[in-house]
């Protein structure tokens, strides 16, 4: 039975929404890019000049950016949900311990140490083989991801079955090494 409208359902809890890699890339591409649309509203070609404006000269076409500002840092990747979801328990693997919050088109770092320094240190490492290679690791990061239910069904799985679907569910690793070694 659907929850009420303006309720949330007390079964399980929120599920992310992600965007597809290729939707993100074609976002990237429309900041980056100084083509007009005339079939934009108003409204619309107005938001996107004020996002060109405020973004576009700081990203690279395929690649995004790295952003930094008072609060601490934006890591711009247009990659998409799945993959930013990755990159941050595999930045977190390797002892960053920001506050680390991904979307479908960046990754944002708060907290003590957030310095231009650190993350390009943190996105070096996690460019290493090894660390995408060491079971232990990922064990760590499957056993540490939060107990969505995902089916009807997911309770009665044995554990190791239940946090693999999980873990497939929001991570995707081997799209996110083939992310960063594309970048």
């Amino acid at each position: 039975m659907p929850a009420p409208r303006g309720k949330r359902p007390t079964w399980g809890g929120y599920l992310p929404q992600f965007l597809g890699r290729e939707l993100c890339q074609s976002i990237l591409g429309i900041v980056t890019s100084e083509e007009e649309y005339p079939y934009h509203h108003a409204s619309a070609a107005e938001a996107l000049c004020t996002y060109r404006k405020e973004l576009g000269h700081k990203l690279q076409p395929h690649s995004g950016g790295l952003v930094f500002d008072d609060d601490g840092a934006v890591w711009w990747t247009f990659a998409d949900g799945h993959i930013n979801a990755t990159l941050r328990h595999a930045l977190r693997a390797i002892g960053c311990d920001w506050t680390m919050i991904p979307d479908n088109l960046s990754l944002r770092f708060r907290g003590e140490g957030v310095s231009p320094a650190a993350v390009m240190a943190a996105q070096r490492r996690i460019r290493e083989p090894e660390v995408w290679q060491d079971e232990a690791i990922w064990s760590e990061i499957t056993d540490s991801l939060p107990s969505y239910r995902l089916s009807k069904f997911q309770p009665l799985l044995p554990p190791w079955i239940n946090r693999e679907v999980i873990a497939t569910y929001l991570l995707d690793v081997a799209a996110a090494q083939a992310w960063l070694h594309s970048v």
